[in-house]
């Protein structure tokens, strides 16, 4: 058998063919038989569904009926029935009633109401403008409304009404309020199956009864199907828009997975329901499903029992060589191949013997190199990485912390949060006694040569608050752009540097007036729910050599307890995300913060965080992302 190639040794193993006909012939099998018990299913349900639906209807015309009775009685001898001849039969139809009937009443054109409760309605009740009576006058002939919950009785009642004609116009409409307690009843009984129930909605998608006690309607309120659970139940709305009805699984109400079928009743076009555990098929299934189980099961038993016996021999070499090849080059690198065969696994065995024999020669010469490169990779990267946590740590100190904050502001928050470990965004602010001055900035550059950035700007900044003034933000900018610029060009030699920064800055005094000046920064005020925007100026600090061609302004706002402001650079804004993976935008910015007004300052910092992280998703951070939001 050595002598025989791959091709005719692997032949046999044709058998498997077998057993992928044998799991296509189980997998179409299943399929036929799941829709034969899913049809059947189907078809107990609308049997089920004719049945309960044809009863509620015949109910429904029982009472309508009732009421064609009383108004022939009425129409066929109108000279005869006066107010008190038509009360008293009012009267003696709802004596003989099973208490279903809470009361017979006509209205008419002219406002008076007659009943067989003898209820007199108040002064000002018009019962021209009640719905039984527009609905059965516009649509001239027998209507039943929407179930309500009766104020009075607590029980579900319809109304079911109807045109009264004299000498063929319209005088008035013949109505009665009915309890559909029998109905309710009925529903509810119904058991199709261990673990089944039906529910009733009315034409509007109004839950009638619903075994759940939480989703039935009340005297205060009703629950649409398609809005209760949140939504789970869509599906059937669809069916009911369309007409169309089929059986449909769906998550219940106790979270269960169940089959839903719909049916409408036709008088009334309430909409009857019936739920069943999905085991109402899958046991069915099952059990149909069982003896072709075993038989199946006993034939891939034996079929793997010979293939297993013939392809072992078969695959012995094969095994062989896979054994020697996993563990070449993590266990054994001295291992080869020792099949003598002739036959296509022979010659993969000798170029693996070969191949070997290669790679060994090169692995013990490349192996010192690698450990030892590795090695110093490892130790740089380790200072790297060490020096620049460092750096983070050294760039948070020289922000200002909650205690220095908290001596000017109560009602405050910070989004500080570089792209890299360090950044180039930084905030700053000083408590006086005649007022507060903050600044927001963003430097050129992200990382570490953006955090250099803040911690010159940060000395440059208490520089001119200690040196200069503190309470003019223009006056402070154009100190910063001409030391920021100094600074820079210091040992540059021929090369000038383009770094810079824009930056805002706001000075609050005791006495309710807010200065602030900005360079591409701007201040945002929401004041009553509208927002404004204080511009700065469109150049930024320290790339200008020609300090004459800059110029800073202070813009003045009268302060309001109701206002809050909020400096921010450009990371919130310009980050990319959401479906079309455009910037966030100011307009989007402005509409978050407009809309979460009435919050506390740290409640907004929650809020606008976590619209930023949704509208970002998975996009990478674009920039470092700082806003500095306060009421006072």
């Amino acid at each position: 058998m050595n002598q025989l190639n791959l091709k005719h040794k692997y032949f046999l193993s044709i058998t498997l063919v077998c057993l992928i006909s044998l799991a296509i012939v189980s997998i179409v099998s299943y399929r036929i038989s799941y829709q034969l018990v899913f049809d059947a299913t189907t078809s107990k349900l609308e049997m089920a569904s004719q049945r309960y639906s044809t009863e509620i209807d015949g109910w429904l015309k029982i009472q309508m009926n009732d009421l064609d009775n009383i108004k022939e009685d009425i129409e066929s001898d109108p000279g005869y029935y006066d107010d008190a001849r038509i009360s008293a039969m009012l009267a003696s139809k709802l004596d003989k009633t099973d208490g279903q009937v809470l009361d017979y009443y006509i209205g008419f054109h002219n406002k008076h109401l007659l009943s067989g409760t003898g209820w007199e309605p108040d002064a000002d009740y018009d019962c021209t403008q009640r719905v039984w009576f527009k609905q059965a006058v516009n649509r001239g002939r027998t209507v039943i409304t929407l179930p309500y919950v009766d104020s009075d009785s607590k029980k579900m009642v319809i109304t079911i009404s109807e045109p009264l004609l004299i000498n063929d116009q319209v005088v008035g409409v013949l109505a009665v309020d009915i309890t559909v307690d029998y109905l309710v009843e009925l529903v509810n009984d119904i058991k199709l199956s261990e673990g089944s129930y039906a529910f009733l909605i009315d034409n509007q998608k109004n839950i009638m009864t619903y075994p759940e006690k939480s989703l039935q309607p009340t005297e205060e309120t009703s629950f649409r199907i398609d809005e209760i659970l949140d939504g789970r139940f869509a599906p059937l709305s669809d069916q009911i828009n369309k007409s169309k009805y089929k059986l449909t699984k769906l998550t219940d109400y106790d979270g269960e997975e169940k089959y839903f079928y719909l049916s409408e009743i036709s008088t009334s076009r309430w909409i009857l329901g019936f739920s069943i555990p999905t085991s109402e098929i899958t046991d069915n299934l099952h059990a149909l499903l069982l003896g072709y189980a075993y038989a199946c099961g006993i034939s891939i038993v034996i079929s793997m029992f010979i293939i297993f016996a013939l392809l072992s021999g078969l695959l012995r070499p094969l095994m062989h060589l896979t054994k020697i090849v996993k563990q070449f080059g993590v266990e054994n690198m001295d291992g080869r191949c020792d099949i003598k065969s002739s036959d296509e696994i022979g010659e993969l065995g000798k170029s693996f013997n070969s191949m070997a024999d290669t790679i060994q020669n090169y692995s013990l010469t490349l192996e010192n190199k690698v450990l030892e490169r590795t090695k110093e990779l490892n130790e740089k990267n380790a200072k790297i990485q060490d020096s620049i946590e460092y750096a983070k740590m050294i760039q948070q100190t020289i922000l200002p912390d909650d205690t220095e904050i908290g001596k000017a502001l109560k009602d405050y928050f910070i989004i500080w949060k570089p792209r890299d470990i360090v950044g180039g965004d930084l905030y700053w602010m000083r408590k006086y006694d005649d007022g507060f001055t903050i600044v927001v900035g963003d430097c050129t550059g992200h990382g570490v040569p953006g955090a250099l950035m803040t911690m010159a700007v940060n000395a440059i900044l208490d520089r001119i608050v200690d040196d200069l003034c503190h309470d003019d933000p223009a006056l402070i900018l154009k100190e910063l752009n001409r030391l920021l610029h100094q600074t820079l060009s210091k040992g540059s030699g021929e090369t000038e540097l383009q770094d810079g920064m824009d930056a805002g800055v706001i000075y609050v005094s005791n006495q309710g007036q807010v200065l602030y000046s900005g360079a591409r920064i701007s201040l945002f005020i929401i004041e009553g729910g509208e927002p404004s925007e204080l511009r700065g100026v469109s150049y930024t600090i320290g790339t200008d050599a020609n300090q004459k061609g800059k110029s800073f302004i202070n813009q003045s706002v009268e302060l309001n307890p109701e206002m809050s402001f909020y400096l921010a650079t450009d990371g919130f804004k310009d980050q990319v995300g959401g479906k079309k993976r455009l910037p966030f935008g100011k307009k989007g910015m402005l509409a978050v913060l407009k809309d979460i007004q009435q919050c506390t300052m740290e409640e907004q910092k929650a809020i606008l965080w976590s619209t930023y992280e949704d509208y970002k998703k998975e996009e990478i951070l674009r920039d470092d992302v700082t806003m500095f939001g306060f009421r006072l």
